[in-house]
């Protein structure tokens, strides 16, 4: 396999992979000795990246949730404000 091969393996692994899982990976990857200083922190680095991307997807997903909500509050304002008006209108009207 080549590095590129195997870094994009390593990045569909890792985004697969729920937050938990992948934080364990982040600690399990920095208390590694058996590796050179510099490699055990460019790995750690690595599953971080990846720790990143899927909180950042799993934001962008609540945030269009909360959007559609506030539209959805907007109109109905709308409507209660309506709503109000008619009622004050019939009520003095009379």
């Amino acid at each position: 396999m080549t590095k590129r091969e195997t870094a994009e393996t390593e990045t569909r692994n890792d985004l697969a992979k729920s937050v938990e899982n992948l934080l364990d990976d982040i600690h399990d990857e920095s208390l590694d000795r058996s590796r050179d200083g510099s490699e055990t922190v460019s790995r750690t680095t690595a599953r971080f990246a990846s720790l990143l991307v899927i909180l950042s997807r799993q934001a962008e997903k609540e945030s269009k949730k909360i959007h559609k909500l506030t539209i959805a509050v907007f109109w109905l304002t709308i409507v209660i404000a309506i709503l109000t008006a008619l009622m004050c209108w019939q009520q003095f009207n009379l």
